[in-house]
C-alpha cells in the first residue's frame, strides 16, 4: 500500500506537469503555441524576445499632475514625480529589421512609487489591436506566414474586426520618430476611486512633439 500512494503521488504529480506543459491537449490553444508560431513564422533569434524584438530602453520621469486621482485611488495619479523605466520598439520578431519597414511601433513602460507599487504597461502606436481574441491573432499568426496567396485575404474575409487596423495600416502617416507617436494601451482597465465608483479606462500617451512627416 506504501507504494501505490507513491506512485499515485509521482503520478499525480506527473499528470500536473503534463497537464501545465499542454501535453494532455496538443491541439488547445496556449501562450507556448503562439510563441511557437511565432517561431514557424519568423525563425529563431536566439537571446531576443519572439516579438518586439528590436528596441532601445530609456530611464526618465513620470510627472502626475494630479487630475488622474478624480478617477483612481492610485498612487500613480497622486500629483508628483515617480521614476520610470521604459522601452521603445518595433513590432516584429526580426532584431536586425529596419526601423522603416515595420509599421507597428511599441511602448513598454513601467512606473514606481513610494508605497511599492509598480505600474507597467504595454502599448502601440495603433489606435486598435488587430484582432479581438487570442485565437483570432493565432490564425492571424499562421495567416502571415502561409504560401498561399489568399491566406491573409481569407482571414480579414473571417475576421471583420480586423478592418479598422487595416484602415490605419495603410492611411495613417508614418512619423520620424518616436516622441512623434501616439501610443495606446491594448486592454482597458478598471479604475476605483475614493468613492468606490468605477471607472473603465483605456489610455493613451499624447506626444509633446508636433509629428514631422519622414520626406519622400
Amino acid at each position: 500500500m506504501r507504494f501505490t500512494a507513491i506512485g499515485v503521488v509521482i503520478a499525480g504529480i506527473a499528470g500536473l506537469f503534463a497537464y501545465m506543459g499542454g501535453w494532455l491537449t496538443p491541439h488547445a490553444l496556449t501562450s507556448a503555441s503562439i510563441i511557437n508560431r511565432f517561431e514557424k513564422v519568423n525563425g529563431l533569434h536566439p537571446s531576443f524576445r519572439r516579438n518586439h524584438a528590436k528596441g532601445i530602453c530609456f530611464t526618465g520621469v513620470f510627472e502626475s499632475n494630479g487630475s488622474g486621482s478624480t478617477l483612481s485611488q492610485a498612487q500613480v495619479f497622486v500629483r508628483g514625480q515617480y521614476p520610470a523605466l521604459g522601452r521603445f520598439n518595433l513590432g516584429t520578431p526580426n532584431p536586425d529589421a529596419a526601423d522603416a519597414t515595420v509599421r507597428i511601433r511599441g511602448f513598454g513602460i513601467r512606473i514606481a512609487t513610494p508605497d511599492g507599487q509598480e505600474w507597467r504597461s504595454a502599448m502601440i502606436d495603433a489606435p486598435v489591436f488587430p484582432v479581438s481574441t487570442p485565437p483570432g491573432f493565432y490564425e492571424l499568426l499562421i495567416a502571415s506566414g502561409s504560401k498561399d496567396p489568399n491566406a491573409m485575404k481569407n482571414f480579414v474575409a473571417a475576421h471583420p474586426e480586423f478592418a479598422p487596423f487595416g484602415d490605419w495600416a495603410k492611411n495613417a502617416p508614418w512619423t520620424d520618430s518616436y516622441a512623434e507617436d501616439r501610443f495606446n494601451s491594448l486592454n482597458s482597465f478598471v479604475f476605483v476611486d475614493n468613492a468606490g465608483a468605477e471607472h473603465v479606462v483605456r489610455w493613451s500617451l499624447l506626444p509633446a512633439a508636433q509629428p514631422v512627416l519622414p520626406s519622400v
